[in-house]
This record gives C-alpha cells, sequence and structure tokens, in this order.
C-alpha cells in the first residue's frame, strides 16, 4: 500500500500543475485553431487548419497594434472565435468595403480578413478593443515560423 503522505503529494503535483496552466493559458499564451479562407495565404493554406500561438499579454500591456493578426470574438455573435489582422485602430480614418472613408471609434479596432469575401469588419463593424484575445505570433502546425 502507497502511505498517504504519497496521495498528498500526487494532490498537490496535480494542483501546482493545474495552476500554473491556468496561468500560462490565461495570460501569456495560448492556442488556436485556423479554419476557413477569411486569411488565406497568411494561415490555412491547405483547408486543414493551422495551429498558431497567441500572445495573450501582449493585450494587457498594450503591444496590439495596426496590421498585427489577432483572435477575437466575433461581435455580432461572441461565441465565436475569429482570426484578422487590424486594418485602423481607435481613432484612424478607413476605407471600407464600400470605399467610404470612416473613423474607427475610440475603444476599437478595424478587422478585416486577407481573403476579399472574408466575413469581418467590412459587414459587421468595429470591433470592441475588449473582445481580442491577443496577438497571433506563431504558427505552430503544419508550417512552423513566425506569423507577421
Amino acid at each position: 500500500m502507497v502511505p498517504v503522505k504519497g496521495y498528498t503529494r500526487a494532490a498537490f503535483l496535480g494542483v501546482y500543475a493545474y495552476c500554473v496552466y491556468h496561468t500560462v493559458v490565461n495570460y501569456l499564451v495560448d492556442y488556436a485553431v485556423c479554419l476557413g479562407n477569411s486569411m488565406t495565404p497568411l494561415l490555412n493554406e491547405d483547408g486543414d487548419g493551422d495551429v498558431v500561438l497567441v500572445n495573450i499579454a501582449a493585450k494587457r500591456l498594450g503591444r496590439i497594434k495596426q496590421n498585427d493578426v489577432v483572435i477575437s470574438r466575433q461581435p455580432n455573435c461572441p461565441d465565436k472565435i475569429i482570426g484578422k489582422r487590424i486594418i485602423g485602430m481607435g481613432g484612424d480614418r478607413i476605407r471600407t468595403g464600400d470605399d467610404e472613408i470612416m473613423r474607427v471609434p475610440r475603444g476599437h479596432v478595424w478587422l478585416e480578413g486577407c481573403h476579399p469575401t472574408s466575413y469581418d469588419s467590412r459587414h459587421f463593424g468595429p470591433v470592441p478593443y475588449a473582445l481580442i484575445k491577443g496577438k497571433v505570433f506563431f504558427r505552430v502546425w503544419p508550417k512552423f515560423g513566425p506569423v507577421k
């Protein structure tokens, strides 16, 4: 029989491992699977999906800027997670899909996919900054390397 001390140690290590995992995934780095063609050719070229790393700390530290690829919740369907490029930050003037000039409201970003038929801010408008999860910075699968 294993002494009670062994179970206590194993339980402690399990709780400790979970706490480390929780901290990393919620405050530092997480992963996402990019499906669909909205970011083709940058991501998901072969249609099987790309696994990317997301820098969550970048949002908390205010290091998200124009032209970064981000993971965000879709404003008109918050259960859906999307990956898009930031075209404009709050206060910027951008050209919409209708060739209309628009100022992005403070506290919002304008997101667009690389593909012309992408469902993005051209359809649902500016996205509140609070809906951004983080900045995509590295592709893990199927290709390996930084995302720019």
